[in-house]
């Protein structure tokens, strides 16, 4: 088992990281029902639970994070994943091995002890592993075990998908579903409110309609894109015949003639 080692600083330093990858890697990052993840209660520890069909959904995990910064966040992941991204250590993530019952109760004990704080959001993989959207959704047990065990915790469903719309980049989309209390949960409620909030994204991804979703992470800008909008940006700051004057070109040397007009002087003199 491999315990949590969180560090906020590094934390800071990889979500700089992480949304410049995110740009270049997709072309946005959208998300709909973000109010249900920042109206988290203060007062009461929060189980987020989500579908699991790419590896970037634990990257996108701690993107979201920093969406509700009252809440200290964690992720139970899988040993494979945690072996391969160490630094997730760093975030909150710790890791269960669902082959060992031993050490998985030990994992699960853990997690236990962390609901108990009132700050806590423990975000879940209910499937247990990697699977396609197109296949059914298959839950384990795990997540209402630690609603039951989590006095008076909220629930939150939430759903990721990544497809091609256009382009050569994919959008990444987020659905956040209606959070739910703890005393209300049950395999069958956990399961069917990770099925609606995964059937709406596919009505989204086979409509390509993103209504009602916001960006939250832009596209890259194209070498042209990042001179205009940095023309643009110095036209507001300088009047427009001072900045021709700063990028304008040397001008050859000049005298004024006695009516006032500008001539150019030769740069030989005349033969006489």
């Amino acid at each position: 088992m491999t315990l949590v080692e969180k560090n906020t600083s590094l934390g800071w330093l990889l979500y700089q990281y992480l949304r410049l990858r995110l740009s270049w890697r997709f072309h946005n990052v959208v998300i709909r029902g973000l109010q249900h993840l920042q109206n988290l209660p203060h007062d009461r520890p929060v189980i987020a639970f989500s579908n699991h069909i790419n590896w970037w959904d634990g990257l996108m995990v701690f993107l979201l994070t920093r969406c509700v910064r009252h809440k200290n966040f964690y992720c139970i992941m899988s040993d494979e994943q945690i072996a391969q991204y160490p630094y997730l250590k760093r975030l909150g993530a710790f890791s269960i091995d669902l082959e060992n019952p031993l050490r998985a109760a030990g994992v699960v004990r853990f997690a236990v002890r962390l609901l108990q704080k009132r700050s806590t959001l423990l975000w879940l993989f209910p499937q247990g592993e990697m699977s396609s959207p197109h296949q059914p959704l298959q839950l384990r047990t795990g997540a209402n075990y630690l609603a039951t065990q989590a006095n008076g915790a909220q629930m939150l469903p939430v759903a990721f998908r990544y497809e091609f719309f256009h382009g050569d980049k994919p959008h990444a989309l987020i659905e956040i579903g209606q959070p739910f209390s703890a005393h209300e949960s049950s395999d069958e409620k956990i399961a069917i409110s990770c099925l609606e909030v995964s059937q709406r994204l596919n009505d989204a991804v086979v409509s390509q309609n993103l209504e009602g979703f916001e960006e939250i992470i832009r596209p890259k800008q194209s070498a042209v894109q990042s001179f205009r909008n940095l023309w643009a940006g110095l036209s507001r700051l300088f009047p427009k015949r001072k900045l021709r004057a700063i990028v304008a070109k040397p001008e050859s040397p000049a005298t004024h003639s006695s009516d006032g007009s500008v001539a150019v002087e030769e740069e030989h003199a005349t033969m006489r």
